[in-house]
């Protein structure tokens, strides 16, 4: 093989490359390829310029083609280069299209955005697509933010998506208020104009040591929240992982309440004798049903029972009632109990409380039913009916243990005792 027919025959190899990078096969296809030395025959180039003309054809039916108006005018589709590609990482989520006045546009919808660079010439629609992502790839990389956050630049814009689409339908509204509170009293407070990137494990580990030191409770709650918000990003693709893991801290050792004295259960029941909330403070001490669970108190002459809605239940389960017999304590309160008139606030039932008995609070009462039960020698199974706990870890006793209402009668029966 001459020089001149070597030069030629590699222009065309040249020109089948360059033709494969500004068409879309519709399957990857591996070109034809030859070493070409002094050796190589003249029957070997033959073949190989068919094989490389077949490889042209099948590229040149991978290319779109759109019918435009009546003159069946053909129009080829046109893609960015590999080359351009890799130059501008985000010009390859652009659309480009040919409109019927044969002007060009460069279509970019991402992230927010929509931008469209028009021209007759598909160069300089590319051109002027092009320095504008430059523009926007430069202000992601200041800011050092993935294009993905780019709609949450800071971390309390996605935290507030998180708290009201995600926090709020899955929890009672109740909790939600109590989340609620934390949130803005504390996270929105710490992290106001932070990013993801700022609140590291190091950060972290600083802010909620001092949150510990202050209220364990609260601490717990705020962990809770953010350890939520930074799950949900990972999901969301915001972070690679969570800051939270890395954070360590001793747990919250909570209070587990505490059982009235016979003298200060006493004290109790007479200093709230013929107040408007007498009835409601003898339903919790003498069932110890739980504080949110009062309102939905009915009694059952006919059965002589009374029926208790589960109030630990989260809002989208079904709701569950438990029936118990009337405790020989709650008995000549009775009439009251069915007589409430007015429904008073948790939080103000526990201020009174507290007013007569500041070392206690509401939630007492119940710890109180609980300890006179087991000393005055009820089953404990059936007292963890009564306060609608489960049946322990006894998976027989979960499942296949029913307690008649008469069984719970007699052991009721045991439940009486005398203030000194």
């Amino acid at each position: 093989m001459t020089e001149d027919e070597y030069a030629k025959f590699y222009g065309i190899i040249m020109d089948l490359q360059h033709f494969a990078m500004t068409v879309k096969p519709r399957e990857k296809i591996s070109p034809p390829f030859l070493v070409i030395t002094k050796h190589t025959t003249q029957a070997e180039i033959e073949l190989h310029k068919m094989r490389s003309e077949e490889y042209r054809k099948t590229l040149q039916k991978g290319v779109k083609i759109e019918e435009k108006h009546a003159g069946e005018q053909k129009q080829r589709a046109f893609y960015f280069t590999k080359k351009e590609i890799e130059e501008m990482p985000t010009l390859k989520d652009c659309h480009i299209r040919r409109k019927p006045n044969g002007t060009f546009e460069v279509r970019y919808r991402r992230l927010g955005f929509e931008k469209s660079f028009s021209s007759k010439v598909l160069k300089e629609a590319k051109a002027r697509c092009y320095a504008w992502l430059k523009t926007l790839n430069i202000d992601l990389k200041e800011r050092d933010v993935k294009p993905e956050e780019k709609k949450y630049t800071r971390f309390i814009d996605f935290a507030d998506n998180y708290m009201e689409t995600v926090k709020q339908p899955n929890v009672t509204p109740g909790a939600y208020r109590s989340y609620k509170s934390k949130y803005d009293n504390y996270i929105k407070v710490m992290y106001k104009n932070a990013t993801f990137n700022e609140l590291t494990p190091i950060q972290l580990q600083k802010d909620l040591s001092q949150l510990r030191e202050s209220s364990g409770r609260t601490y717990e709650d705020v962990r809770v929240l953010l350890n939520g918000i930074f799950k949900y990003a990972m999901a969301n693709g915001i972070i690679d992982r969570n800051p939270l893991d890395a954070v360590f801290i001793a747990p919250h050792e909570r209070t587990t309440g505490q059982a009235l004295t016979l003298d200060a259960e006493r004290r109790f029941v007479e200093c709230i004798k013929g107040t408007d909330y007498e009835g409601i403070m003898l339903l919790l001490l003498y069932t110890g049903c739980r504080p949110c669970e009062y309102e939905s108190f009915t009694y059952d002459e006919k059965t002589d029972t009374i029926t208790l809605a589960n109030g630990k239940l989260k809002h989208y389960q079904k709701i569950k009632t438990r029936t118990m017999p009337v405790f020989p304590l709650l008995r000549p309160h009775l009439e009251k109990v069915l007589n409430i008139k007015i429904k008073y606030d948790v939080k103000e039932l526990n201020y009174r409380l507290k007013k007569i008995l500041p070392k206690y609070t509401l939630k007492d009462l119940r710890h109180t039913f609980a300890t006179r039960a087991k000393e005055c020698g009820c089953n404990p199974e059936v007292v963890n009916l009564w306060q609608a706990h489960a049946l322990g870890n006894n998976m027989t006793a979960n499942v296949y243990t029913h307690y008649t209402i008469e069984f719970q009668k007699k052991e009721a029966e045991k439940l009486i005792y005398y203030y000194k």
